[in-house]
């Protein structure tokens, strides 16, 4: 529903733009806003670059990933790329529109002079690809409209400047080098191995994985944004431990996997029609402010293809809205001044559809958001103040109130309710806590099978009540399901070792050596930590006690190996001791 509000709003605003912004008079305010601001972003992750990158105004960055690179006020440094990028050929035509004024084209100058080391340090392949693509483009446009004997003259120098430039960067610059160096080994395994060999970099082999996926619903597609859920049970090739992956970081195959071919083609005439009939205005039209936005907007949809490639930055808001924002300030004024307005409702009838179809629009807007709001702050209030959950308990319910079918609002209500029962010292509250736990979980499951963490907590909730259960039958029942829960969070975070671990441990709680151990060597090729490692050789102790000896000699050895980690507190003599504590105690 998200996704679907996401693509609403993007074309509601291209289209509102479109009629209410008819000439260039009108968008140059808005643009000039728009420069001003994103000049401010860019100088201004210019120093937090150098003096605080961890941050971003009062508050700490999401995540250290991207250390390293310039991200200004964005999480990802290639999506704020794709930023400037976008700007950057708005930013050369208006020097040369005669109607902006010697102030404007000061500004526009100073602001494209002031986004090139920004761009260059988000050290953003594609933001450098896609920009050399838009202002290559733009240059050919020009040359069109000045004679068509320049045009071929640039069309040779363009590919060769273009090129002169990547080859100059990755001989000259380390960081240019470091970054495209991957691109460099790709190509060349491609070439040595033949096309679709086994690649080492992530990107190519989630492609990979991701056209399995395609294959599986090849027509109407997975369904809107369901490709973080859905793409772990085809994850084959990328095994990066304990990262989830999102998106592919290609447009092309996540709208294919998520909406089918059949969506993906009704994307592409859409974004083709708007380009080729924003391209075909600017080329007819007399005005020069005209053909020169229309010049821009053009450039900046073939940078953003040629992006597309390697990220998904149109699946950020802010870039879409302002990628659907430029493209309606070109196309729009040429419209009117050519006398070819798009559609147009011309009946009563139509008029009312329209306005039955925004209120519905309004009301299931209102409703979505604001049961997201509600599950986000619940998660905010959980996670500031763990102690005193009954805050986060009433937003979470409040959440589903307004939309019931919000899986994540069940799935949030369920970790609070865990965090209830497992800070609780008396089994009768624990038992009833777990049972409303055990209900939300499983709400959460009804709406999406596929989050790891709703199988996961179902898991857990399970083997609780399977412990504690008087009835034999039904304890064996809350067995089986945890068991079922916990394989199948297991197959949705193949890499993650934390997952295996859970399910190892379960299974020889339950006494089911054998698969245990099975399952602690599967989780010790992703991650060999100490506590694996034991619980290798306290399985193995048990299947197989000739083998102690020797067992103990290596763990012995890898414990000296681990002494210097801060976590590691324990010897394995004291963690075998504490695990036999734990197979014979009472657990409440």
């Amino acid at each position: 529903k998200l996704e679907l509000l996401f693509l609403g709003s993007v074309f509601g605003a291209f289209i509102v733009w479109r009629n209410e912004v008819t000439s260039f008079k009108e968008s140059r305010v808005y643009v000039a806003l728009l420069f001003g601001v994103v000049l401010l972003c860019a100088l201004y992750g210019l120093v937090i670059h150098f003096k605080s990158p961890e941050m971003v105004l009062w508050a700490e960055r999401y995540t250290d990933h991207y250390l390293g690179r310039l991200a200004s006020t964005y999480i990802c440094p290639n999506h704020f790329a794709h930023l400037l990028q976008m700007l950057l050929p708005f930013l050369v035509i208006w020097v040369f529109i005669s109607q902006v004024s010697t102030f404007l084209k000061g500004l526009a100058a100073y602001t494209f002079v002031a986004f090139l080391p920004p761009l260059f340090l988000t050290e953003s392949r594609a933001g450098w690809l896609g920009s050399l693509t838009a202002l290559g483009v733009l240059g050919l446009l020009f040359a069109w409209r000045r004679s068509k004997k320049l045009f071929w003259i640039m069309l040779i120098i363009v590919p060769l400047v273009g090129s002169s430039m990547l080859a100059a960067g990755y001989f000259y610059s380390e960081t240019f080098q470091r970054r495209m160096e991957p691109v460099v080994q790709f190509i060349a395994g491609q070439a040595e191995g033949g096309i679709g060999s086994e690649a080492r970099d992530f990107r190519p082999q989630t492609w990979a994985d991701t056209l399995v996926m395609i294959d599986e619903e090849p027509l109407l597609g997975h369904g809107p944004g369901a490709y973080r859920y859905t793409y772990p049970e085809f994850r084959e090739r990328f095994k990066g431990q304990r990262i989830v992956t999102g998106h592919p970081h290609n447009e092309y195959l996540e709208l294919a996997a998520d909406y089918g071919w059949i969506g993906f083609v009704l994307f592409a005439v859409a974004w083709l029609s708007s380009l080729s009939r924003c391209l075909i205005f600017s080329v007819r039209s007399k005005e020069t402010r005209h053909a020169f936005v229309g010049f821009a907007a053009v450039a900046m949809g073939l940078g953003t293809m040629v992006h597309s490639f390697f990220d998904f930055q149109m699946h950020i808001y802010p870039n879409a809205m302002i990628f659907a924002s430029l493209l309606a300030f070109a196309v729009a004024p040429m419209e009117r001044y050519q006398k070819k307005r798009g559609f147009r409702i011309r009946h009563r009838a139509g008029l009312w559809i329209g306005v039955v179809v925004a209120l519905v629009g309004l009301i299931f807007c209102v409703k979505v958001m604001t049961s997201a709001y509600m599950r986000a702050y619940a998660d905010k209030t959980f996670v500031s103040a763990r102690s005193e959950n009954a805050s986060s308990i009433y937003w979470a319910e409040q959440a589903i109130k307004w939309d019931s079918s919000n899986w994540q609002a069940h799935q949030s209500k369920a970790s609070i309710l865990y965090d209830l029962r497992y800070y609780s010292l008396n089994l009768s509250k624990k038992l009833e806590i777990a049972h409303r736990e055990r209900s939300a979980y499983e709400k959460a499951y009804f709406y999406n099978k596929k989050s790891p963490m709703t199988c996961a907590g179902l898991g857990k909730v399970n083997f609780f009540l399977s412990r504690h259960s008087d009835d034999e039958s039904e304890a064996k029942t809350y067995s089986k399901d945890a068991f079922m829960y916990l394989e199948k969070a297991c197959s949705l975070r193949k890499y993650n070792d934390l997952y295996w671990w859970t399910l190892g441990s379960e299974l020889r709680r339950n006494g089911l050596y054998s698969e245990a151990l099975d399952i602690f060597k599967k989780a010790g090729k992703m991650k060999n930590s100490v506590s694996i490692r034991t619980n290798i050789q306290w399985l193995q102790e048990r299947l197989n006690p000739e083998i102690l000896s020797t067992e103990s000699n290596n763990v012995k050895r890898d414990q000296k190996a681990d002494a210097t980690q801060k976590n590691d507190h324990y010897t394995i003599q004291h963690i075998l001791q504490l695990m036999e504590r734990w197979e014979t105690a009472d657990d409440v």
